[in-house]
């Protein structure tokens, strides 16, 4: 036994698995190292799934089981339990196989029984390969198949069914894995079942694309009825074509491999399936809507398979019938036997020879061989040597008989490392030759022809007629040309050009192997083969009307409604309509009346003497002549009273578990015909006389809360109903559950958040809160909690508790010890800045002392009881922009804050004065119009209704000065401007920042440095003779002569405004220094000096 990647790896990502890249074999298993194994199964039955302890464990490798009870058809003899891993019938003769045991009744619940399954997990697959061997019991019984004391060959009703597997989606978290109807688990799934319908040949039948049971999804409820795969019925006969094997009755081991690929999308139909028996593809579907619209593939990707299954099949005599499986395989590549091998021919080379050839076949996928194996004999029905040739595909066979004729037949096969025996597959149509007599036959010519087939080419598309061309050439001769289609010889040419023409309308759209054999005189064969697809539009040839072979009816009946016994039709196409009349006219083709099975009963018109005519029709609108029973009706006094249904047990609303008694008083008032037991709306059990009691065992269902529903019916039909809901509570594990919040230890206060987390191996059903033992809330979905105002509560230590229940009763509990503080002492706050009863203007900086038992949390001020701003942390302030405010009284308040909600408040008045006017502002120095030279001084007057902070002093709009206090002023020294005209002006400013503008005033500034020029007339002479001294001088200059002055001995004798003068003065005998000056207005200044010398 061998296992790969489990749904357990995956745990709850199940759902988002993507493609596993890993090996191709995910699961396998041949039984033959394992113990025996065979869970019992009592009334109820038994089931296991991971993680649980059952009585019968779960085999190693498998993921569960499920087997019904004896309430359910299984093992009601008691000699032999449905499940079963034993050594009674294994493959290859020793070891060990899986086995299945079928009792031939249908159900109490009137459906089906012998339910056994064993299940297989494996990595999710978009698409996934299946592959065992079975063994059907050699003499296997269906109902209506002829066997001895059973129901006559042909017989329609009941239609015989038997699972052997199943493959689908599972999803772990789901614990009802068995649900298969309900569309909650198990979907999309793909169910093989063989089947009889209507007493026809064994069928491969299969469902179901995706639960719920709905026509939009490509389902069909009902069995007896070909279920749909994507849009096209299936209907595969086993045996078929190209001489299938007839299982299962030859009691021989047989291959199935079942390939399913999910569509790309929901909705689309590209889905595919694929069935091989025996390594032949025996069903092929490519428009398979496994997953609807609305759904993604994403999801519901194949993961899951089980052995086994039910059966509905009323086989007789009453004895236990069986199947074993062996050699499981779960792979992503096929991994079954080899195709069936083609274009064997034989030719005998000696009077004791026979050579042998043969070619692959084709089966649609790829496969290994491992070898070959040749089956021979003296008759054609019993090959009873066998050889093996190994991997070739030419082989002589000697030892034999003269001048006979020998029967031969090859088979391919193949083993992988994981098999125990190898995987044969069918053998090849049968060959014969006659060895000769006595001498050998001489072989002239050992070298066989060449030859290939030129057109159509290799896996081309063809239609209509081809003409199929060959070449071949041969070192002598090429004698005749054979053309084969699938191994079937369609035309010989005996010379060249080898052409044949092939109207391939006369053949299924397929594709098809063509055969060309090139043959010389020696009796060489050369051969090539070449793959083509035929497509031709279909075209139903109807050559009939259907046939209806039987129907029947009761002769009499009692209501208006009367069942139909027989009711059986044939057609060379095939019967796609059904109808019961009472008219002898044939209904038209396009009716709407027509239903696609034909009817189980048919309801009269009136009562008496009734003829019932019976039509079938086919595809092409041919209607059948009719088929006629005649009943005669006979109806009683109408009964409209309902049978009146009284539960006695189970009591509605009770806790029930294990095996429990579903009784009921029944009574009605004519009789009742029979009684039907359901469990959450599907049928389980009918029951036809008293007492009314029946064992239903719950552990097949969800703990939590069931339906019970009881019908009483009387045989005009009539019902009567009464139901029960019970709380299935089998479930031993109490949930598990533990305080988030608050954290255990904590201190808390105020409303607080009280939640705990559960959970429960089934489900959780509430979740009961408590305070120091006392409930005050209950939850029944998460989160689980409440909201607990700790102001209603002392503070103190608590004890907060949670209970988590489960429908069956179980409780889980945790508790957390917290301490409640609740803080109610007011933070105490102050302002300290501005002052009370202050002025303030501009932006000002607000601040308030804060402080609290615990801590403030913030610190909130307010204009007028207006919000102005926050403060988190200490120092508690913001700045306030008073010249947004107009000037007036204001009340600047502090709010502070603690965690608790506790506020303290404090307040203070204060006077917001803001001076909006300008100060003024004239130039009082120089006047306006007046020229200056040198350094001047400028002054200016400026007054304000509060102050004048400064003044500033501008030249031609350049500030040239600040003054901050009266008299206002600066020197200028104007050499610093350039001559002429200069604008002056003054701004004054206020502590408010109002600015008040001078008016301009223009001066001229004249500055001139060229100095006069002294023109003296007297003295002349460097000596006098008197002591009167002479002195006259002019002098002139570039702009004006403003003043002169004489100097004696650097003493003054004159100055005058004037530019000339003349003086005369007294001297003394001696030397004497005589000086004149001239100024201009720039001060620039001329100096004349002279020496003269008093002698007398």
């Amino acid at each position: 036994m061998k296992k790969r990647n489990a749904i357990l790896t995956a745990t709850l990502g199940i759902l988002l698995y993507t493609n596993v890249a890993s090996a191709a074999v995910l699961f396998s298993d041949d039984f033959d190292s394992r113990s025996d194994w065979s869970p019992a199964q009592g009334a109820s039955g038994a089931t296991c799934i991971p993680g649980q302890n059952c009585a019968t464990p779960i085999p190693d490798g498998y993921y569960d089981y499920r087997v019904a009870g004896t309430e359910a058809c299984s093992n009601t003899d008691g000699n032999h339990n449905t499940l079963n891993i034993n050594g009674q019938h294994p493959r290859g003769g020793a070891g060990k196989s899986f086995m299945m045991w079928n009792e031939p009744c249908y159900s109490r619940s009137g459906s089906w029984g012998s339910d056994g399954l064993l299940g297989i997990d494996f990595a999710p697959q978009n698409e996934v390969y299946v592959r065992y061997w079975v063994q059907f019991q050699p003499d296997w019984r269906w109902n209506g198949d002829g066997s001895i004391d059973g129901l006559a060959l042909g017989t329609a009703n009941p239609s015989p069914m038997q699972k052997f597997m199943h493959i689908s989606h599972l999803d772990p978290t789901n614990p009802n894995l068995w649900d298969f109807f309900s569309g909650t688990q198990n979907k999309p799934r793909f169910t093989p079942q063989l089947a009889k319908f209507g007493g026809g040949s064994y069928r491969l039948q299969f469902n179901l694309p995706h639960s719920p049971l709905t026509a939009a999804r490509d389902s069909s409820a009902s069995f007896t009825t070909n279920v749909y795969l994507g849009a096209a019925p299936l209907d595969m006969n086993v045996p078929g074509p190209a001489g299938l094997p007839a299982a299962p009755r030859d009691g021989g081991w047989h291959s199935f491999e079942f390939y399913v690929k999910l569509n790309s999308a929901g909705g689309v139909a590209d889905g595919i399936s694929k069935v091989w028996y025996d390594g032949a593809l025996v069903e092929s579907t490519t428009n398979v809507v496994w997953v609807p619209l609305g759904d993604d593939p994403a999801q519901w990707k194949w993961n899951h398979a089980w052995l086994g299954g039910n059966n509905a099949n009323l086989y007789l005599p009453a004895n236990e019938q069986w199947y074993a499986i062996d050699d499981v395989v779960v792979s992503t590549t096929y991994s079954g036997p080899p195709a069936q091998p083609l274009s064997l021919s034989a030719a005998a080379v000696a009077a004791n020879t026979v050579s042998l050839s043969w070619s692959a076949g084709s089966n649609g996928v790829a496969y290994n061989v491992d070898g070959y194996r040749i089956y021979y004999g003296k008759d054609a029905s019993n090959l009873d040597m066998k050889l093996d040739a190994g991997n070739v595909q030419q082989y002589d066979i000697s030892s034999l008989d003269p001048s006979t004729k020998y029967y031969f037949a090859v088979s391919a096969y193949s083993k992988g490392s994981y098999d125990s025996n190898d995987n044969e597959g069918m053998r090849s149509v049968t060959a014969s030759a006659t060895t000769a007599s006595g001498a050998a036959i001489a072989v002239a010519d050992a070298v066989a022809p060449v030859d290939s087939i030129s057109s159509p080419a290799n896996g081309s598309t063809v239609s209509g007629n081809v003409t199929v061309n060959v070449a071949a050439s041969d070192n002598v001769a090429v004698s005749k040309v054979e053309l084969y289609l699938n191994g079937s010889i369609f035309g010989v040419v005996g010379s060249a050009p080898y052409t044949l023409s092939w109207n391939t309308a006369n053949n299924p759209n397929a594709t098809y192997t063509l055969t060309a054999k090139a043959y010389d005189a020696a009796g060489n064969v050369g051969q090539t083969t070449s793959s083509v697809v035929v497509k031709n539009a279909v075209a139903v040839l109807d050559a009939s009307a259907p046939v209806i072979g039987s129907f029947t009816m009761p002769a009499s009946a009692t209501s208006l409604t009367v069942p139909v016994s027989a009711f059986a039709a044939s057609d060379d196409i095939g019967v796609t309509g059904y109808q019961i009349t009472e008219n002898a006219t044939a209904p038209a083709a396009d009716a709407t009346t027509w239903k696609t099975s034909a009817p189980t009963s048919f309801t009269f018109s009136a009562a008496g003497s009734r003829t019932a005519y019976a039509w079938c029709k086919d595809a092409s609108g041919k209607v059948s002549a009719a088929k006629t029973a005649l009943v005669s009706i006979t109806i009683a006094t109408a009964d409209t009273a309902a049978p009146v249904v009284a539960f006695t047990s189970p009591v509605d609303g009770s806790k029930v578990k294990g095996t429990v008694t579903v009784s009921a008083n029944i009574t009605d008032n004519v009789a009742v015909s029979k009684v039907e037991y359901y469990v959450n709306g599907l049928l389980k059990l009918t029951s036809t006389s008293a007492p009314y009691s029946v064992p239903w065992g719950t552990t097949n269902y969800p703990d939590g809360s069931n339906t019970i529903m009881i019908k009483a019916y009387d045989a005009a039909g009539n019902v009567g109903q009464s139901s029960v809901t019970v709380i299935v509570a089998n479930d031993a594990i109490a949930p598990s559950v533990s305080i988030v919040s608050p954290v255990a230890g904590s201190t808390i206060g105020g409303t607080v958040s009280v939640s705990a987390n559960a959970s429960d191996n089934l489900a959780v059903e509430r979740v009961e809160l408590y305070l120091n033992g006392a409930l005050v809330a209950t939850s029944t979905a998460a989160p689980y909690g409440f909201s607990w105002n700790t102001a209603n509560a002392a503070n103190g230590s608590y004890t907060v508790s949670a209970k988590a229940y489960d429908a069956a009763g179980n409780v889980g509990q945790a508790s957390a010890t917290v301490s409640v503080f609740n803080d109610t002492t007011a933070p105490s706050v102050a302002i300290s800045s501005p002052v009370a009863g202050s002025t303030v203007n501009g932006t000002v900086s607000l601040y308030a002392n804060a402080s609290d038992n615990v801590g403030v949390t913030k610190v909130e001020f307010y204009l007028d009881g207006a919000l102005q701003a926050t403060s988190t942390a200490a120092p508690y302030g913001f700045s306030w922009n008073t010249a947004n405010a107009a000037n007036g009284s204001y009340t600047v308040s502090a709010k502070a804050y603690d965690a608790a909600g506790n506020v303290g408040q404090a307040s203070a008045t204060v006077s917001v004065f803001n001076d909006t006017t300008a100060p003024s502002v004239a130039i009082s120095s120089p006047v306006a119009g007046s020229t200056v030279n040198g350094t001047v001084n400028l002054y200016a007057n400026a007054s304000d209704n509060v102050g004048v902070t400064k003044v500033e002093f501008y030249l031609d709009g350049a500030l040239q000065a600040t003054s901050t206090a009266a008299p206002y002023g600066f020197s200028w020294n104007t050499t610093t401007a350039a001559s002429g005209t200069h604008t002056l002006s003054a701004k004054a400013y206020d502590a408010s920042g109002n600015v008040g503008q001078s008016a301009s005033v223009s001066v001229n500034v004249v500055n001139d440095s060229v100095a006069p020029v002294i023109s003296v007339s007297a003295p002349t002479k460097d000596y006098l003779t008197s002591s009167k001294l002479p002195i006259s001088a002019s002098a002139t200059d570039n702009v004006a002569v403003v003043k002169m002055e004489a100097y004696v001995d650097n003493a003054l004798v004159i100055s005058t405004n004037n530019s000339s003068f003349s003086v005369s003065t007294n001297i003394a005998k001696g030397v004497h220094t005589v000086t004149i000056k001239a100024y201009d207005a720039s001060n620039n200044v001329a100096v004349f000096s002279k020496t003269v010398n008093r002698f007398f």
